[in-house]
């Protein structure tokens, strides 16, 4: 096996994890909601770091495979990924401000309700 061999073999490869996070799916819409439940952004919060598992192992290997190609064009697809990947952990970590700011206003009404029993037994 040569390595023009193995280079195929990579970039093939690469494509079948993107066909995976294409069928888990980015999960943009419980961003773009106002104030979604806490059990949707847990699941979108599972469900985004699957996407970026496979997006990113489908462009490594796609990246490898055409490193051995052309390593110019390899380079600049392992650019590419390196930008795609920070901007997914960027989408990642908004989820997880939601999911923070959800939880803190659901203990500050827990807290508030708690007050308010306080305030009318006394």
């Amino acid at each position: 096996m040569d390595i023009f061999q193995i280079g195929l073999y990579l970039m093939l490869s690469g494509v079948i994890p993107l066909f995976y996070a294409e069928w888990v799916g980015w999960p943009g819409d419980v961003l773009k909601r106002a104030e979604p439940p806490i059990c949707d952004l847990e699941e979108a919060i599972e469900r985004s770091f699957k996407y970026m598992i496979s997006i990113t192992l489908g462009m490594a290997l796609f990246s490898t495979g055409t490193t051995m190609f052309i390593p110019l064009l390899g380079y600049i697809f392992w650019g590419i990924t390196a930008i795609v990947l920070l901007w997914l952990r960027h989408g990642r970590e908004q989820l997880k401000l939601k999911l923070q700011e959800a939880r803190m206003k659901e203990a500050i009404a827990k807290g508030i309700e708690i007050g308010m029993k306080k305030a009318n037994e006394s």
